[in-house]
C-alpha cells in the first residue's frame, strides 16, 4: 500500500522550500496530473509561508499520502499553538486582512478538494478540553488524485480522514472502505510486522474483503479472513458495519487495534478479542451490535499510535465553539471534520519502530 508522511517544523523560508518540494514530490509520487503537482506545490507554500509572515509559534507543516475509498489522498496540514485566526469567515470570504491568513487562504481553498478549519485566538482554545493537544490553528487541505471523480463515498454523508505513518516506505495498517444502498463497512488492519511483507498481507486482506457482500454480519467477516488467511503471520482487524436505514452498528474486533465510539455523544468502547486473525483456529469471533443512535463520531487506531485521550465529547464542544467551515461542503457534525479530529490526536509511539494508523470517521444520521 501507498503510503507517505513527513512533519516538516517551519521557522525560515527554507523550512517552506521543503515543504513545497516535498508536496509536488508526493503528487508525482501519486501520479497526479502536472497541473495539479502545481496546485498541491502552491497550498503547501502558502500554508508555510504564513507561518513565517504571522510568526506563529511551533509552526508545522504535515504531508501525508494515503488511500481512502479506492482513491489516491493527500492531505497537507497546517499546525501551529497560536496567535489564531481572528475571523475565518473573513480571510476566506472578505477582504485580505493584516490580522489572518488572507489571500493565502483563499487560494489554499480555491485549490483544495476539501478545506477544513479549526482556529481560535485566545490561547490554545481548541483543544482545552482535551488534555494534551494544545494547538491553536489546525488547517487541512485534502486533494484526491482525480479532482473530478473523488470517491462518492466521501461527500456529506460520511465524513472520514486517515493519517498513516510507514515504519519504511510501505505500510501493513490500512483502511478499507466500502458501501452499498445500505451498509457501509470500514475495517482497519494492521498486518504483523512492518514493510513490505506487512503491506503485502494487507492487500490479500482486501482482496478477501471485496468477495464478501456487505450484508454478511461483522463476525462472519472475520472468521472468512481467518480461514483465508491462516497460512501467513496473521494481522490485528476491526470490522464495522454500519447499517443506515436502522442507524445501527456491528463490531468484530481481534488483536491490537482500539476503538472509541461516541454515539450520540455517549462514550462506547467497543470490546477487543485477543489473539491475531490467521490463528484463532476454532475460536469463537464475537459480534457487538449498538443503536440506533442519530449520529456517530469513531475513532480508531492501530498499535502504532499512543492511547487517546480521554474526554467528554459534549463538554469538549461546549468550551470549544472556535471552528470555521468547512469548503466545500458545508459543516460536518458537531462542526469539526475528520480531518481536523485525525491532525489533532495524531500521536505516533515513540518507543518502537512500527507503523502508525489513526482513522477517525463520523456520519451525521438520516
Amino acid at each position: 500500500m501507498k503510503n507517505l508522511f513527513k512533519e516538516i517544523a517551519i521557522n525560515n523560508l527554507a523550512d517552506a522550500t521543503v515543504a513545497r518540494r516535498v508536496a509536488e514530490n508526493y503528487a508525482v509520487f501519486f501520479g497526479l496530473t502536472k497541473k495539479r503537482q502545481a496546485d498541491i506545490a502552491l497550498i503547501a507554500s502558502e500554508l508555510a509561508h504564513n507561518h513565517i509572515q504571522h510568526q506563529t509559534s511551533h509552526g508545522l507543516i504535515r504531508l501525508s499520502g494515503t488511500e481512502i475509498g479506492g482513491t489516491n489522498c493527500l492531505t497537507i496540514a497546517s499546525l501551529d499553538n497560536g496567535p489564531g485566526i481572528i475571523d475565518v469567515n473573513r480571510a476566506l470570504y472578505g477582504k485580505s486582512s493584516s490580522q489572518g491568513l488572507g489571500a493565502g487562504l483563499k487560494t489554499v481553498a480555491a485549490l483544495s478538494d476539501r478545506l477544513a478549519i479549526c482556529s481560535g485566538t485566545s490561547g490554545k482554545t481548541l483543544c482545552s478540553g482535551i488534555q494534551g493537544c494544545d494547538y491553536a490553528t489546525i488547517i487541512v487541505s485534502t486533494i484526491w488524485a482525480d479532482r473530478n471523480s473523488h470517491p462518492k463515498l466521501l461527500d456529506s454523508e460520511l465524513d472520514v480522514s486517515v493519517l498513516n505513518k510507514p515504519c519504511g516506505g510501505v505500510s501493513g495498517d490500512g483502511v478499507m472502505i466500502q458501501r452499498d444502498s445500505r451498509y457501509i463497512r470500514i475495517t482497519l488492519v494492521d498486518s504483523a510486522g512492518h514493510g513490505s511483507p506487512a503491506a503485502m498481507i494487507t492487500e490479500q486482506v482486501w482482496a478477501e474483503l471485496e468477495k464478501l457482500a456487505l450484508f454478511w454480519p461483522v463476525d462472519h467477516v472475520v472468521r472468512v479472513l481467518e480461514n483465508e488467511m491462516a497460512n501467513n503471520r496473521g494481522m490485528a482487524v476491526h470490522c464495522l458495519r454500519l447499517n443506515r436505514l436502522d442507524s445501527t452498528l456491528q463490531s468484530a474486533a481481534v488483536g491490537n487495534i482500539r476503538a472509541r465510539l461516541y454515539l450520540d455523544g455517549k462514550c462506547v468502547i467497543p470490546p477487543v478479542q485477543g489473539g491475531v486473525v490467521g490463528h484463532l483456529k476454532w475460536q469463537k469471533i464475537h459480534r457487538h451490535d449498538y443503536g440506533p443512535f442519530d449520529e456517530i463520531l469513531a475513532f480508531m487506531h492501530t498499535d502504532g499510535h499512543q492511547p487517546l485521550p480521554e474526554f467528554d465529547l459534549n463538554a469538549f464542544f461546549q468550551k470549544n465553539n472556535v471552528c470555521g467551515p468547512a469548503w466545500p461542503h458545508g459543516s460536518f457534525p458537531r462542526g469539526i471534520s475528520a480531518s481536523v479530529w485525525t491532525q489533532l490526536l495524531f500521536d505516533p509511539g515513540h518507543i518502537q519502530p512500527d507503523d502508525t494508523a489513526l482513522l477517525v470517521w463520523q456520519w451525521p444520521g438520516k
